[in-house]
Parts: structure tokens; C-alpha cells; sequence
């Protein structure tokens, strides 16, 4: 009896692959890749013309699509939001190994592709001006760190210290004014509200986010002149990667990534480490580093996904000299991110992180010689929920940071804590205006408020006798309100775009850690402490972007321009009273101070995208340089990228005026000068790369040349920033 039940299964096993085989006839597996870059395209709709039967390209731009021979008359389309439409004939499709797509200029509107991860912008809660970055761009430039990319964009200025960090600044502001988010996760540090930018590894980075302006209430209010945003892989189309990267100063690291992912869970870890050496006029410099980041994603469903991750990074860096440094320090970063619907509960996202700065500072500044010790940990909570109630969206969101400093001073210990809660909501509803062309008109509305708590604890007992301890402050307490309103206002047919804006409202930024505990007096006696008073931001800006498809006349594509002007007006504005290459800041402030400026971009798109042009402008009206340290006032980039074939080719050309700020100054004797005006001359340079992709099988291979400041054989600021030309070359291997 059994022998008949398994020959009848196996009849009917014989007979059902018999049947699929007559079903199916051709079973097409090729790959998708653009014209251009000759990337693979994840999420490319596929399917019979007129029919609903399809598939749709997986991570590595493969897909497999079966056929029937009634099939082989028919069109088989390809669909993507980003690319033009293409059709080819089933017959000739079922011999192809390889469908190439050319991106458009316009993205198709309204068009839902299949299989498309969430959507990577973060949600803004008023309009704002945003350049994004995607990954092609880093792998052209060799995976530099995230400072030398950004500096590309004409509304960003990079500053550089000897120790290779990098901070960058947005439309002329401080540092310390913007927010820096890895996956949504704040980075800055809660000691100084900085974040070193070179630490960011950005071989797992997806896309950069650069959000203009002060008007968000998202993000924090320390967000005076805007946001970036730094957005990881959550999937691979590789197992393992290798890459090396040597240039000059002896200057090299050595990265290794792993991949894997088995159903619903996808799993990501990746290394990196290297250095330089470099002979300076009065010492040697020497720098060492390493970066370890891991990511574990678990799809829990198609509407709710969980994301854990971990940064570390160790940064090793020693310098002989007149300003002699010896620097450790260690940036971790854990992290807990759940985005979807629970039950009834749609629109969650809530997530939860760790974050620890251990440093160690040894510094000798004008003979004097500075000992500290920073331990900063911090705890971060973010639960947002969306809700859309009788056309109108609204999102309500709470955050909670909870601070820890130990802070050593020439063996004098102290320790404080910080609180910080904010409350936010928004509400965002849409018209149309009844024009053809004009689809949408929106209003947005954004409030929020937050309350600050300051402690310093009691340390004097564990200090050594006769050691001068200084309680800065016992308790500060801060509550303020802001709000923030914005008209949208957006159009679009098949060959243009326009989206254009309004927005005005106020934001605060409250002392920090370093600004409480630095007082003018370590360098000039007479000088006055600055007023711990929270730092107030008026604002208003208008913004229109214009996007016009071509069809590629006389072989043009395209074009995009931009134009924005803002204007900022500050009450209690801090100012940074020492070098930037400093590690003992020196703060006070100005009652008034003030930033206004137009900034724009034309980029025009030649031979079907294949090479794209963009000039870029900013100029800034500043009340006060001196408030705004070592800001050019004026910045013009160009930016020529080529992709052809595989090869990619960028040209990078920049010019920033002459930057001033006041130090403190040397000079002795009766009555002498506390602060002197330093200025920087201007500055223009030339930055190349060009890299290359080869595909053997499963396996592909990349090589990058980047040279930078071409110009310039010997324009190196001692202390302040590095202008020198330099030269680094990329090479390695995925499988």
C-alpha cells in the first residue's frame, strides 16, 4: 500500500513539473543596471504590457521572469520611478543576460514601485532646502570621510584641524549649530554640541541629507543652521568586502565588511583602521584610527521593521611642538529603532540609544600646559506617532536626553548632569488650488517645547587639598517655546516641476556644557564670562527649485535651479573667542547679531544624464564677523561628474572668500590689547577623482585616484585648517 501511494505521488510530481514546464516555456534571469554608472537598480517593476503578470528586481538588480510561447509577441515593460519607461519584445528579451535603463530628469510622478524600501528623506516638519547625497557619489571620491564629501555643497564650509577632525558649518553659522543624526540618532556630543565628522565610515552609508536652515522642530533646538542626516545600508548586494587606501603623509587604512542575510533578518559588520605621519615645521604629527559599525535589521512585516546598531570608533592622535597635543578619544554609539504599525497603533516610531565620548587631552597652548579628562555618556529616548484625522496630518512626538560629564581639570574633578525633554507637534494639511499645473498647496504648522536642567554635583571632597575648585554653577533651569509656519507650494507636469516656499518662526539654543565651564580669564585677566542666557533665532526664508526635462534637445537633458534667501537674526549670540584647533575654547557673547543671505545652483544634465555641470553660489551679509569665526561670506563650487561605461570622473572646483575671527592676543606689557583680528586670505582650489568598476561573475573590483587642492603645492595654515595637495588611491574587491 505504500509502494502505490509513492509511485502515485511521484506520478504526480513527473506530471505537475510537466505541466509547469509547458506553462513556462522561457525563464528569463538577467540583471538591470543603469546606462550610465552601469549600477544595479533594486526595485524595478517588470511586466507584460496590458497584463498584470510581473516581478520586480531584487537588491542586486536581478530578476527572474518566466515566459510562455503566446508570450513571445508581446512588450515587456521595465518601470522605475527614477529611470525612462523601457519596452522591449518578450522574443528578445528571453536572450538577454543584461537590461540597461537611463535615468530621467524628472521622476516619474505618481508612480508606486513595488518592492521599495521606506522612503529614506526623514519626514520634515516645514519645507526646507535639502541636498542629498547618495552613495555613487562616495565611492567616486574613494569613501573619503563624510567632511570631504560635504564640502562639495556651496552652503557648507568644512574646517580642519591638525588631528584630522572635521567639522562642518551651514550657511555661514557655527559648528556647534548643526545637528548631526546617524539613522535618526543623535551624534553631537552634549559636552560642546559637536560632532567630528571625519569618524563617520561611509562604506555602509546609503544617502547624506543636508537640511538647510533653522526652522525645524524635529530635531532638536540646537539646529540653528540646519541638519545633517546620515542614513546606513540596511541591505548589501555583496557578502564580503575588502578595500585599501593609501596617499600621502604615509597615510593609509584598510577596511573589511561582512553581509549576511537569512529570511527576515539581515546582519552587517564592518571594520576600519589606519593613520597618517606627517613631518610639520616644528614637530610630527601622528594619527591613528579605528571604526567598527554593526547593523542587525529583523522584518517583523511589510508595515514594521526593527533596526539595532552599534558605532565605535578610536581616535589616537599626538603632535610635538609649540602647541603640543596628545589626544585619545573613544565614540561609541548603541542604538534601538522600531518604525511601523503595532494593533491599532500605526505610524510608530520609537526608538532608543546610548551614546559615551571617553577623551583624554594633554595640551601645551602659549607654554601653558592644559590636563583634562572628558567622560560624557548620555541616554536618548524618541517616540513619535503620525495620525491623519479629517484630511489633516498630524505627528506628536516626545524626547528625552539624560547627560553625565566627568570632567578632570589640572586634577581638579567635576561632574554634572543634564536633562533636556522636548514636546513636539505638528500638523500639516493640503489644498488643491485648482490650476492645471499646480497640484498642491500646503500649510504647515510645527510647535515645540522644551525644558533644560542643569546640575553640577558637589566633587570638592574627592579633590586633593589645596587643589582650586570652582563650583561654575549649581543649577540652571530653562524653558522655552517655539513654533514655526511654512506655505508650500507645488506643481508638476511631464516636463517641468516647481516647488517653491515660505517659512518663518524662531528656535533656541541653550548654553552647553563647555560654554558653562569656560570662562574668558584663561587667557586675558579682565575679560567678562559670557551670560548664560539661552540663544535666541528669529528666522525667515524663501525658497523655489524649478526642474525642467528636456527630452534631451541638442543633446541637454535637463536642467534644475535653485535660489533661496534667509535671513537670521540672533539675541545672546555665543562667540567663540579661540582658534579652532583648540581644545580649551574661550566663549562671550554679542546682544545682537545677524546672518542674511542668497544662495543658488544650476545644474544642467548633458547626453542623457551621462555628465552633469552645477555651479553653485552663496553670499552671506554678516553683522559681525567676529561672531561667526573663521566663515567666508562668499563660496562658489563647481562640480563636473562623468559616468560613462563604468567610469566615473568628478571635477570639483571651490573659492570661499577671506575668513576673520578674534583671538586672544600675546601681547604684553601696560595696557595691552585682550583680543587681536586674525584674517584668513581667500582660498580657491581644485579637487579630482575618477574611479572604475569591473564585474567578473559574482565578483567586482573598484579602483579610485582622488587628488585634492591641485592648485596649490605649499598653502598649509599652520594650526588653523590643512590646504595642501594631497593624493590618495582606492582599490578592492566584493563578493
Amino acid at each position: 500500500m505504500k509502494k502505490k501511494i509513492s509511485l502515485i505521488l511521484i506520478a504526480c510530481a513527473l506530471f505537475g513539473s510537466q505541466a509547469l514546464l509547458q506553462a513556462q516555456d522561457y525563464l528569463v534571469i538577467a540583471y538591470v543596471k543603469d546606462t550610465n554608472t552601469h549600477e544595479n537598480i533594486q526595485a524595478v517593476n517588470i511586466f507584460l504590457e496590458g497584463e498584470s503578470r510581473g516581478t520586480v528586481t531584487d537588491k542586486d538588480g536581478r530578476f527572474r521572469f518566466g515566459l510562455d510561447a503566446e508570450d513571445m509577441g508581446k512588450q515587456v515593460v521595465f518601470q522605475h520611478i527614477g529611470y525612462h519607461l523601457l519596452r522591449i519584445e518578450a522574443t528578445k528579451l528571453r536572450k538577454m543576460d543584461t537590461i540597461y535603463l537611463q535615468p530621467r530628469v524628472i521622476p516619474l510622478q505618481g508612480v508606486e514601485v513595488e518592492g521599495m524600501a521606506e522612503a529614506d528623506r526623514i519626514r520634515l516638519d516645514i519645507p526646507q532646502s535639502i541636498e542629498l547625497i547618495d552613495a555613487n557619489a562616495f565611492e567616486i571620491r574613494g569613501y573619503i570621510d563624510a567632511g570631504d564629501l560635504l564640502k562639495t555643497d556651496h552652503s557648507v564650509q568644512v574646517s580642519e584641524d591638525l588631528s584630522g577632525r572635521k567639522t562642518i558649518t551651514i550657511r555661514g553659522g557655527n559648528a556647534d549649530e548643526v545637528v548631526v543624526l546617524y539613522n535618526g540618532i543623535k551624534l553631537n556630543s552634549s559636552f560642546d554640541n559637536i560632532f567630528d565628522m571625519s569618524l563617520i565610515d561611509l562604506k555602509d552609508v546609503k544617502t547624506v541629507e543636508v537640511i538647510k536652515g533653522s526652522n525645524t522642530a524635529l530635531y532638536g533646538p540646537e539646529a540653528f543652521a540646519g541638519v545633517v542626516n546620515i542614513i546606513p545600508k540596511t541591505d548589501f548586494d555583496y557578502n564580503i568586502r575588502f578595500q585599501q587606501r593609501l596617499g600621502t603623509y604615509r597615510s593609509g587604512n584598510w577596511g573589511l565588511d561582512l553581509h549576511q542575510k537569512l529570511g527576515d533578518f539581515s546582519g552587517y559588520y564592518s571594520i576600519k583602521r589606519g593613520g597618517l605621519e606627517r613631518l610639520l615645521e616644528d614637530g610630527v604629527l601622528e594619527n591613528l584610527s579605528t571604526n567598527n559599525t554593526g547593523h542587525l535589521t529583523y522584518s517583523i512585516s511589510n508595515n514594521a521593521r526593527l533596526n539595532a546598531m552599534f558605532v565605535s570608533t578610536d581616535l589616537d592622535y599626538y603632535r610635538t611642538g609649540s602647541f603640543a597635543e596628545d589626544v585619545s578619544s573613544m565614540n561609541t554609539l548603541g542604538s534601538l529603532h522600531f518604525h511601523g504599525d503595532i494593533g491599532f497603533l500605526t505610524g510608530l516610531d520609537l526608538s532608543t540609544s546610548y551614546k559615551e565620548l571617553d577623551e583624554t587631552q594633554d595640551l601645551i597652548i602659549s607654554a601653558e600646559r592644559y590636563e583634562r579628562d572628558l567622560f560624557d555618556e548620555s541616554w536618548y529616548l524618541n517616540l513619535q506617532k503620525e495620525q491623519q484625522i479629517h484630511g489633516i496630518d498630524y505627528l506628536i512626538g516626545y524626547q528625552l536626553q539624560h547627560s553625565n560629564l566627568d570632567y578632570r581639570k589640572d586634577l581638579v574633578f567635576y561632574q554634572f548632569q543634564r536633562k533636556t525633554q522636548g514636546f513636539v507637534a505638528i500638523a500639516k494639511t493640503d489644498d488643491e488650488p485648482g490650476s492645471d499645473f499646480f497640484k498642491n498647496v500646503r500649510l504647515n504648522l510645527s510647535l515645540r517645547h522644551d525644558i533644560i536642567d542643569d546640575e553640577q554635583e558637589d566633587t570638592s571632597q574627592y579633590n586633593l587639598p589645596g587643589a582650586t575648585y570652582d563650583d561654575t554653577f549649581q543649577t540652571n533651569s530653562w524653558q522655552e517655546s517655539t513654533a514655526k509656519f511654512a506655505l508650500n507650494l507645488y506643481g508638476f507636469n511631464d516636463e517641468l516641476v516647481v516647488n517653491s516656499y515660505i517659512s518663518f518662526g524662531a528656535n533656541v539654543k541653550f548654553p552647553s556644557l563647555i560654554q558653562q565651564i569656560s570662562t574668558p580669564n584663561e587667557f586675558a585677566r579682565d575679560a567678562t564670562a559670557p551670560s548664560m542666557e539661552p540663544e535666541k533665532d528669529r528666522s525667515l526664508e524663501m525658497a523655489t527649485t524649478v526642474t525642467r526635462d528636456l527630452g534631451n534637445i541638442a543633446n541637454v537633458s535637463g536642467w534644475q535651479a535653485d535660489f533661496s534667501y534667509f535671513h537670521n537674526y540672533y539675541d545672546n549670540k555665543f562667540r567663540l573667542l579661540s582658534p579652532p584647533f583648540s581644545r580649551v575654547p574661550v566663549y562671550d557673547n554679542v546682544k545682537t547679531a545677524s546672518i542674511k543671505g542668497l544662495e543658488g545652483s544650476m545644474t544642467v544634465f548633458l547626453f542623457t544624464k551621462k555628465i552633469s555641470t552645477e555651479y553653485g553660489l552663496s553670499k552671506y551679509f554678516i553683522s559681525e564677523k567676529s561672531s561667526f569665526p573663521f566663515k567666508s561670506d562668499f563660496k562658489q563650487t563647481i562640480n563636473l561628474t562623468l559616468d560613462h561605461l563604468g567610469y566615473s570622473f568628478q571635477l570639483h572646483w571651490f573659492k570661499e572668500n577671506e575668513q576673520v575671527a578674534w583671538l586672544p592676543s600675546s601681547q604684553t606689557g601696560a595696557n595691552p590689547d585682550l583680543y587681536t583680528e586674525v584674517e584668513l586670505p581667500a582660498y580657491d582650489n581644485i579637487d579630482v577623482h575618477l574611479s572604475k568598476t569591473f564585474d567578473i561573475k559574482n565578483l567586482k573590483l573598484f579602483l579610485n585616484f582622488s587628488g585634492r587642492n591641485l592648485l596649490n603645492d605649499d598653502t598649509i595654515l599652520q594650526g588653523i585648517a590643512i590646504r595642501d595637495k594631497r593624493f590618495y588611491v582606492t582599490f578592492g574587491s566584493q563578493y
